[in-house]
């Protein structure tokens, strides 16, 4: 009996494993077909949200492709218009240091500051340029701007956070002794290359042809240019010498 008992333990046991093995198969097979469109429909969700995603970028930087930010500029204006007069005269300056266009009111489509009004902080100034190129000039010239003003691109929150997260190993690759910049949301690192002065290669003289030819450790004449014969006038000669012999 104890024989019998063992043995049908453990085709029990076998038989448990075995339905357990099938139940499980059924269920993943059943689970997997069910989930299967939904796994797809997010897929392509997922795809639409990023085609949506660089599009909302695209439209974003197009927005801010004439904005400058000026920094340092103190708070004394009380109106838009008055902003707008310092703005002028701040960008008026940097061209007459600059020795370039000055600017028009109609240059600039709208100043404003940036954040609610703190007294402890000084809110930079947006600028909404007309011209793009108006833009790439401040840029430019932004070394001619008074002490403690500085002009930056208006970049987006999420490029701001990238910059700002770069920011330390732009320093390390510059105390380095590289070339290290920040190209939008990339950092670019180059070798500061010391470039040696090139050996200049003395010009070379042009072959003289010369109207001698050494041939067998002699030296004869060799003629620069061949007077080519005109057949007919050869011909005409020896004509007229044979006519003139024959008389």
């Amino acid at each position: 009996m104890q024989f019998l008992w063992e043995k049908f333990k453990d085709e029990l046991h076998n038989q448990t494993v075995t339905l357990t093995d099938k139940l499980t198969t059924m269920v993943s097979e059943v689970f997997e077909e069910k989930v299967r469109p939904i796994i797809e429909e997010n897929q392509v969700l997922k795809q639409e949200v990023k085609t949506l995603q660089n599009k909302v970028n695209w439209l974003e930087n197009n927005a801010r492709k004439n904005n400058v930010i000026l920094h340092g500029i103190p708070e004394k204006e009380n109106t838009n218009s008055e902003l707008l007069e310092i703005v002028l005269d701040t960008l008026n300056n940097v061209s007459e240091n600059a020795k370039i266009e000055n600017w028009d009111k109609w240059e600039i489509s709208r100043a404003t500051r940036l954040g609610k009004k703190n007294d402890k902080k000084v809110r930079p100034i947006l600028i909404i340029l007309t011209l793009s190129w108006r833009k790439f000039e401040i840029l430019r010239n932004k070394k001619y701007l008074p002490k403690d003003i500085y002009v930056t691109d208006d970049f987006p929150k999420d490029v701001l956070n990238k910059r700002n997260e770069l920011k330390p190993k732009l320093l390390e690759e510059r105390n380095k002794g590289k070339i290290a910049y920040l190209r939008y949301d990339k950092l670019i690192i180059r070798d500061n290359v010391v470039l040696s002065d090139k050996r200049k290669r003395s010009p070379s003289k042009s072959p003289e042809f010369s109207t001698e030819k050494q041939q067998g450790g002699k030296t004869t004449n060799n003629p620069n240019k061949i007077n080519k014969i005109n057949a007919f006038s050869y011909m005409r000669t020896k004509s007229f010498s044979k006519n003139g012999s024959s008389q």
